[in-house]
C-alpha cells in the first residue's frame, strides 16, 4: 500500500476515537448533572482523560443526585405498590 495512505487511515482512525472520547465527556457530564457542552468544549483543548477523570472526581451535583434520590424512591414505591397488588390477587 501506499505509504500516504496509510497516514491518511491513521489519522481518521485517531479522529474518531477522539470524536468518541469527546461523546463519553459530553454524556458523564450530562449524567452527573454538570456542564455538558463546556465539559466538551474543555476537553477539546485538555485531554479528554483528564476531563474524565475529574468528572468522576467531582461527582453529581447537589441537584442532581436530590433529584436521581427522588426518582429511586418514586421506583420504589411503583415497585412496592405492584407487588402488593399482586400478592393480594393471589389470595
Amino acid at each position: 500500500m501506499e505509504e500516504g495512505f496509510l497516514i491518511v487511515i491513521v489519522l481518521l482512525l485517531c479522529l474518531i476515537v477522539c470524536l468518541v472520547f469527546l461523546a463519553a465527556v459530553h454524556e458523564s457530564a450530562k449524567n452527573r448533572g454538570r456542564n455538558a457542552g463546556g465539559w466538551t468544549f474543555l476537553a477539546l483543548f485538555v485531554t479528554p482523560f483528564l476531563c474524565l477523570f475529574t468528572l468522576h472526581i467531582l461527582g453529581e451535583t447537589k441537584e442532581k443526585r436530590e433529584e436521581r434520590i427522588v426518582e429511586e424512591e418514586l421506583l420504589k414505591l411503583r415497585v412496592g405498590e405492584e407487588y402488593s397488588s399482586e400478592s393480594s390477587n393471589t389470595d
